[in-house]
């Protein structure tokens, strides 16, 4: 990769850019300073110059910090985007065959690429968003565009990448994210976390952002802010949620599909009271309403992906569990947890019957054939939103679309039953009734 390469549609700090610099670079001050306030030109926070001073006289941006650190002595280099791609080459390898209502809505995707326009696509969970897409993506490289594909979580990340590599197999794409292993590339694709869009500018002719409703992206400011700084002065944003914002739902127009690829309705929780379940598991026992579950579904050979709202009960959640099926296999996973990729990776593969896990897997990530278990359902953790995209964990196949998903609760809150409702309102809308 060439230095210009490096620095097309991006802004980069002088420490990360290779020698000599590329001709004709552009450049801006890294912050600006304006009376007791400075300014980050690159997520564009605001700060008390007495709170970010540092001992040499110089300020700097704590907000975007973990993207390398942006100083008030520091430039922001730049290369304006030039769409240096192969035009009128036919990407997409593999469509599976899709609904008359997933068609309708990729044309009309593909008809907001060409009026450089915004819309929202709210579709259910299981509705197939990803290959709605597929069409639309390849008719923007055709035309050569630049297209970014980002979402806030890297568990969606690493979830899409395999998915969209197959049906653009000869087509390079970089996937960015924090931990990522291999170095930037500069390639017409790009498939990121929504924290790496504060290292574009002006780049993309299309910008997809997927769970869009999802932290940290929503409400946050800065990545707000560099959403509308990573593209074009003319392009086009498709915004994805199976659960939008009100703010989002006010200000954009909307596609709607309420059914599931597959035609079944989504699975309705059944939400059963437990009592004091935290007493239980620090005695390291399950409540008898989870164990009773737990050993009739594992009796049959099902499976389990079951949440807990804070890290501390993974652990206290795993000894008990293992006390009441010490031949099952398990493990657990969180957001901070080194070997997240793998353990997901392996339960994917059935070599776990129980995954316990926090809300890092509550979107973007579909399982064939799995039970979906709340535990303490009651915590402020759990909104309506979350807990309706936990539900949307089961029933995502064709074949296996009758998957069971529990709420256990200690007390009853209004967004257990807000959940509950919603999944109900959306099964009506796509033409099921209750009795189903």
């Amino acid at each position: 990769m060439t230095n210009e390469e490096l620095l097309f549609g991006r802004q980069l700090l002088s420490f990360q850019l290779p020698l000599p610099l590329p001709k004709n670079y552009l450049s801006w001050p890294a912050m600006v300073i304006q009376n007791k306030t400075v300014i980050c030109k690159r997520c564009n926070s605001f700060w008390n110059k007495t709170v970010v001073k540092m001992p040499d006289g110089n300020f700097y941006c704590p907000n975007c910090i973990s993207l390398g650190r942006v100083t008030s002595d520091e430039l922001l280099y730049h290369l304006p985007e030039g769409n240096y791609f192969e035009k009128n080459r036919d990407y997409l390898h593999l469509l599976n065959p899709l609904t008359s209502a997933q068609l309708e809505i990729s044309e009309k995707i593909t008809d907001i690429i060409v009026r450089q326009s915004a819309i929202l696509l709210w579709a259910v969970t299981g509705a197939g968003k990803t290959e709605m897409m597929f069409l639309s993506l390849n008719y923007a490289f055709k035309l050569g565009m630049r297209v970014c594909w980002a979402a806030p979580r890297v568990d969606v990340i690493l979830e899409l990448a395999p998915r969209l590599k197959k049906a653009f197999p000869d087509l390079p794409f970089s996937v960015l994210y924090g931990q990522m292993e291999e170095p930037y590339s500069y390639r017409q694709f790009v498939l990121c976390t929504t924290h790496q869009l504060l290292r574009f500018f002006h780049a993309f002719d299309v910008l997809i952002i997927d769970e869009v409703d999802s932290f940290p992206y929503v409400n946050n400011l800065g990545l707000n802010f560099a959403a509308k700084q990573a593209v074009k002065p003319h392009s086009s944003q498709i915004y994805l949620s199976a659960t939008p914002p009100d703010d989002l739902l006010q200000e954009l127009p909307i596609l709607y599909l309420a059914k599931r690829f597959h035609g079944h309705p989504l699975p309705v929780p059944q939400v059963v009271y437990v009592g004091n379940w935290r007493k239980a598991l620090q005695k390291k026992r399950l409540v008898h309403q989870i164990k009773r579950e737990l050993k009739r579904g594992l009796s049959h050979h099902e499976r389990y992906l079951i949440f807990v709202s804070e890290i501390k009960l993974l652990n206290i959640l795993g000894a008990a569990f293992q006390k009441a099926f010490p031949l099952i296999k398990w493990t657990s996973v969180h957001a901070q947890d080194p070997q997240r990729k793998q353990k997901i990776m392996d339960f994917r593969q059935k070599n776990y019957d129980v995954l316990f896990t926090t809300t890092i897997l509550e979107r973007g990530v579909t399982i064939k054939k799995i039970n979906v278990i709340v535990i303490g359902a009651e915590s402020p953790i759990f909104n309506w939103a979350t807990l309706v995209q936990i539900a949307g964990r089961a029933g995502r196949d064709s074949k296996y679309f009758a998957d069971r998903v529990i709420f256990y609760y200690s007390f009853y809150t209004s967004a257990i039953k807000k959940a509950v409702n919603q999944i109900k309102q959306l099964n009506q809308k796509a033409g099921f009734n209750e009795s189903m």
